[in-house]
């Protein structure tokens, strides 16, 4: 496969992902985390410095959605650590009429039980085994299922999820740039995850992909590959993200689908690429010369992996 046929088999942001939320679009309003240490984390949250998107910015990023079929999400970070998280929740109640539509991916929920049980109606509250943030959870957000601690689908675990590599990145391990095109059309991020709007540097901006906004996040200079929020951004083709995927998807492991760590293993997969900045932030990590062990999906909330 070549660039434009990757291209022409991607989900652009407003494509459906075939969920039975149509899809989503992620507003990263903090990358605050009160798990800034797990292995592997999509948003790479111990590689970036803390920054919290304005008040001001939130709303504009939801107003760019108007008419977006899928799920408006708040996400991080942490997105409960956000010092105006109760009023960025009530701007989304008053731009996204349906609350069906309005999603919160947070780990803990730190006391902000009443405003989530009034203003959103999708969930995705995953504690990563945290006994007190699963009580709290479940006790204040009733409606919601709670990937908790030690019990259900995920109780072989404690509740802790498995983290494929992120910074694994592809152009170090497969030279072969048809075979990494192959791979990035049939990315689980691209595919089944989410588009996200983030700022960096106080400037907002969009990406094709949760992941390229976190890496674009690391740099200073990252927002110059992100799209302007303008209304009906998402309604692009891929085409116009056609850069983003050069800038990031080469660099990027998620398409390898590695086998990984269990999150609270603060360990993360490098390749040659990534590894100085793991060691400069004194991170455990493991360095990958060659592809390795493989899994069914990136990240695993149900089970140790046995693939």
């Amino acid at each position: 496969m070549n660039r434009e046929q990757c291209l022409a088999s991607m989900k652009a942001p407003g494509d459906e992902r075939g969920t039975a939320c149509y899809g989503v679009v992620q507003i990263a309003i903090t990358s605050r985390c009160d798990l800034g240490t797990c292995s592997n984390c999509t948003q790479m949250i111990a590689y970036r410095k803390s920054e919290d998107m304005t008040r001001e910015n939130a709303r504009l990023a939801m107003e760019s959605l108007a008419g977006y079929p899928g799920v408006v999400g708040i996400f991080g970070g942490n997105p409960c650590l956000h010092p105006d998280f109760a009023e960025i929740s009530l701007d989304l109640a008053e731009v996204v009429e349906d609350q069906g539509k309005r999603g919160l991916w947070t780990n803990n929920i730190n006391g902000h039980g009443a405003v989530i049980n009034s203003v959103y109606g999708y969930y995705n509250i995953n504690c990563h085994g945290n006994p007190a943030w699963t009580a709290e959870a479940r006790r204040d957000v009733p409606c919601a299922t709670v990937w908790g601690a030690s019990d259900g689908a995920n109780s072989a675990n404690g509740g802790h999820s498995i983290h494929g590599g992120v910074m694994v990145a592809m152009e170090d391990l497969e030279p072969d740039e048809s075979a990494r095109y192959d791979m990035i059309a049939d990315c689980d991020v691209n595919q089944r995850w989410s588009p996200a709007i983030v700022q960096i540097n106080g400037r907002l901006v969009a990406y094709f992909c949760e992941v390229a906004a976190s890496f674009a996040a690391i740099k200073r200079q990252g927002w110059r590959q992100g799209m302007p929020v303008a209304p009906g951004w998402w309604r692009e083709p891929m085409e116009s993200f056609g850069k983003q995927v050069d800038t990031y998807c080469h660099r990027c492991g998620v398409p390898f689908r590695l086998r990984g760590h269990q999150d609270d293993a603060a360990t993360d997969d490098v390749s040659e690429t990534w590894a100085p900045s793991a060691e400069a932030r004194k991170r455990d990590h493991v360095i990958h010369h060659e592809i390795g062990g493989r899994a069914t999906e990136l990240t695993d909330y149900q089970k140790l992996r046995g693939e």
